[in-house]
């Protein structure tokens, strides 16, 4: 099997080929609140590259997620923040979501033969799902306004470094090199990114809370969420 990483998503061309599971990395905040969208009972996601076209939905029962730059779009029900699903009234809902970066690299992804989201919050479960695939695996880092992120690269190299201690992969480019590498010299997730991200510090204190619990979760959940029929499903 090979494992390989997309650093972003417009990369993805480059990098796609057949049998080929595509995991979708967008730990701040689009995969995290996905996951906690299904924790609380959320029915299916429809994602949405266009934030118009999530409008449409809310005529059909749907409640309607939306971000652009880390703002909650003016008129949408929810923004992206993982908070903003821990309602209990959300259960068995429909959400139509679009989001600045995760959205748009589920969108380019979708010819992938399987599409699953990862996150910090389910990363044991996800690792347990990819060592039993008989796909090669392709890591796609959502990024940041369709350039490179810290964060998405630091996760995909925590688990080509998880996956290695399983199974023996043949890496499908320098690109799987370079994330492992990345995460070996800067485990120490929050601090770090924190530190070095210029995109986050001009977001700090209003987003201190998100980041917080997107890089380090105080619990796991046992999921995969993945793409069926151009929805998001467990």
């Amino acid at each position: 099997m090979e494992l390989d990483v997309c650093f972003a998503p417009d990369l993805f061309e480059a990098h796609a080929k057949a049998n080929q599971l595509a995991v979708i990395i967008d730990v701040v905040r689009m995969s995290t609140s996905v996951n906690i969208a299904f924790e609380y009972g959320i029915d299916h996601i429809i994602p949405l590259a266009k934030w118009e076209e999530a409008l449409p939905f809310r005529d059909q029962g749907y409640l309607i997620s939306g971000e652009r730059n880390s703002y909650q779009l003016e008129g949408f029900d929810l923004g992206n923040s993982p908070f903003d699903f821990m309602k209990e009234e959300l259960k068995g809902a429909k959400l139509a979501m679009s989001t600045t970066n995760g959205t748009y690299a589920i969108e380019q992804a979708s010819a992938s033969d399987e599409v699953v989201i990862g996150s910090y919050i389910n990363e044991k479960a996800l690792v347990d799902y990819l060592l039993h695939s008989k796909l090669d695996i392709l890591l796609i880092c959502a990024g940041w306004n369709r350039r490179e992120n810290a964060e998405d690269s630091l996760f995909a190299g925590k688990l080509i470094h998880d996956l290695k201690k399983h199974k023996t992969f043949e890496m499908g480019s320098d690109a799987a090199l370079l994330a492992e590498a990345f995460y070996r010299a800067a485990p120490s997730r929050y601090d770090w990114v924190i530190a070095h991200s210029h995109r986050f510090t001009q977001h700090l204190p209003r987003l201190e809370n998100d980041i917080r619990f997107c890089l380090e979760p105080p619990y796991e959940l046992g999921q995969v969420p993945r793409i069926e029929n151009k929805r998001i499903i467990l």
